[in-house]
């Protein structure tokens, strides 16, 4: 966060925070004098002071030296005032839910506060460890093994268990959460009897209004596991198996990783296994997201009853679909070793987007759907953009798009994907696809092994598609007898020879000579956020990407400076910027826990929300 924000943080809220009312906790027992159940009982029947009209939240703060662990003999009172509780360090104080109590619940329009705390073992239906229903604010905060379990059922459907970590549904109110872990929470749904399993939504958070946003944090080994079923219906819908989200999502330096999402068994005859969307996040709203990491995750739908299907399972990574379109934006973002698993139909090892998808300066790689796309796979009416981008080693089609309206990659590399049987290793356009100084190289398919054209439209553009494995002459590229290409490298002519050696300043092989694009074997760090083929020596592809829509940069953000542009997303000879890393984030591992002496920034960020400014937390 730049200095001179704060500057204007304490010229508008100094006096404020000078002014707000006190409350001291002494002892870790549940109850009595000097307890954080008094405290908050105190808080919530002392008006909140106002200072230029801004309400300011009474802070709950724990005394030096007050440490351990303290264990709920009941739930704790709901905030019904603002107030920010203040612990003394995440190493040092513990609260648990003794696994039957939720820890914290706010009401309607009250901000909550927490910090430099631990909660564990918190219980409920609904958000294990916190339930807000107001502008609330987490930072330097450990949540562990907290569940939102739904009611199972004896006649009847399974019960929704929504929020393992925490529930938010506020009117419009905000959830900010920093420098926090979320770690072994669950959401699970009720099993059900006459009637479908209960879903299971958000295993660390579930967030519908208001927008959330993360930064500097990691979510571990969080699930969501729909209900089974055993008389009649199907089992229990799985959502989100890190986070659920159907309000924007701005993820800034965040990790997800082992999250799943597990569908609900059914016993019922020829009945339907649980569903099973989003290992890591389930969106259905916006998403905003910068180092993103989204790490072994998956998706498994689940079992069916004799004769039945297996559950649908979608996303591995993230599950992006909305009533409505909404933009989904990663930019620096890993996604690996993430997968959709099904007996049934699974799609999208890495992401499934149905909206706008801007994919740039990220990386997808070793994610595995048995039905569809390994990395990528696109399905609506909207708009994809791959820039700068390497989607790599998946099993299934690294891209598959399906009746979109414009699908642009632009500086990107495709590399080992394998699309089995069931589409091109590296792209299976079925949309209109555009695809502009691209490396595409080492995929492999029993049908196409580098792109396919099976409906809508495909131009190319200064690519490199060589290199490929594949059948006879559709080993590289499959035009489906419909193609612009120019100033490309080809290593095999296209079945329908539409793309020319010679002819429009393209270079193309044939299967007896197979046209070596002279790049290096395997994929390296050669210089900025993600992976590429570096070009060697003599590559036919120097110099040749022609003038027309160049990039004017390559996906290294070296500069396209060294004459005529090489065609591919390698530019040799060009040095790229030292600037920026790899992609990916680093969570909650680059921050470190902290005391909660000293100034009170908890409150502070509460105070710049209720005034109504804004502010996207970004590490420098």
């Amino acid at each position: 966060m730049t200095r001179w924000i704060f500057v204007l943080l304490f010229a508008a809220c100094g006096g404020a925070l000078a002014a707000q009312n006190q409350f001291t906790v002494t002892t870790i027992a549940d109850s009595g004098p000097g307890s954080l159940r008094q405290a908050i009982l105190d808080a919530n029947i002392t008006p909140n002071q106002v200072v230029n009209m801004i309400p300011v939240a009474d802070e709950v703060r724990f005394q030096s030296g007050t440490t351990g662990i303290m264990t709920l003999l009941s739930p704790l009172p709901q905030v019904d005032e603002g107030i920010a509780i203040i612990g003394p360090g995440r190493t040092q104080l513990t609260i648990s839910g003794a696994n039957t109590f939720r820890i914290f619940r706010s009401g309607l329009a009250h901000y909550l506060g927490v910090s430099h705390m631990k909660l564990i073992n918190g219980l409920a239906e609904d958000g294990g460890a916190i339930y807000s229903q107001g502008f609330t604010v987490l930072n330097d905060v450990e949540i562990s093994n907290c569940h939102a379990i739904g009611a199972s059922s004896g006649s009847g459907p399974g019960v929704d268990g929504r929020g393992g970590a925490l529930y938010h549904a506020p009117v419009i109110a905000e959830l900010w959460i920093t420098n926090s872990l979320i770690t072994g929470c669950t959401a699970e749904g009720g099993d059900g009897t006459t009637g479908n399993g209960g879903s299971a939504m958000g295993g660390a958070l579930y967030i519908t209004n208001g927008t959330a946003r993360i930064s500097l944090s990691s979510i571990l080994t969080c699930a969501a596991t729909g209900g089974d079923t055993t008389t009649s219906g199907v089992g229990g819908l799985a959502s989100g198996g890190g986070i659920h989200a159907t309000s924007l999502l701005d993820l800034d330096d965040v990790v997800l990783e082992n999250c799943t999402c597990n569908g609900g068994a059914t016993t019922t005859g020829a009945a339907e296994g649980g569903r099973a969307y989003g290992g890591g996040i389930r969106a259905q709203g916006a998403v905003d997201a910068l180092r993103l990491s989204i790490t072994s995750c998956s998706t498994n739908g689940g079992t069916p009853g004799t004769g039945g299907a297996g559950g649908e399972s979608g996303g591995g990574g993230l599950h992006a679909d909305s009533a409505g379109s909404v933009t989904v934006e990663l930019r620096l973002t890993v996604i690996q070793s993430c997968s959709a698993n099904s007996t049934g139909f699974g799609f999208g090892g890495g992401i499934v987007a149905y909206w706008v998808l801007n994919l740039i300066e990220s990386h997808i790689d070793q994610c595995a759907s048995p039905d569809s796309a390994g990395g990528i796979h696109n399905e609506g009416s909207d708009n994809v953009q791959i820039l700068r981008s390497t989607i790599s080693n998946c099993t299934g089609p690294g891209l598959w798009a399906i009746g979109t309206p414009s699908v642009v990659v632009i500086n990107s590399t495709f590399s080992g994907n394998n699309g089995g049987a069931i589409g091109a290793g590296g792209i299976q356009g079925n949309a209109v696809l555009q695809l502009s100084f691209c490396t595409i190289t080492n995929n492999s398919s029993a049908t196409v092994g580098g792109v396919a054209r099976g409906a809508g439209t495909l131009t190319v553009i200064g690519c490199i598609i060589a290199g490929n494995t594949g059948p006879g002459s559709s080993a590289d590229l499959d035009s489906g007898n419909s193609m612009t290409i120019q100033f490309s490298v080809v290593g095999i002519q296209d079945p329908d020879a539409l793309a020319v050696n010679g002819t429009s300043g393209n270079q193309v092989g044939s299967v007896a000579t197979p046209l070596n694009p002279g790049l290096a074997a395997t994929l390296a760090a050669n210089g900025g956020p993600t992976p590429t083929h570096a070009l060697q020596m003599g590559s036919p592809a120097i110099n040749m990407g022609g003038s027309t829509g160049v990039p004017t940069t390559d996906q290294r953000n070296a500069p396209r400076d060294q004459g005529i542009a090489d065609a591919g997303s390698y530019e040799f000879g060009a040095t790229p910027p030292n600037t920026g890393g790899n992609a990916g984030g680093e969570g909650d591992s680059r921050c470190s826990t902290s005391d909660g002496g000293g100034f009170n920034w908890l409150l502070l960020l509460g105070l710049l929300a209720l005034s109504g400014v804004a502010i996207r937390l970004r590490r420098a």
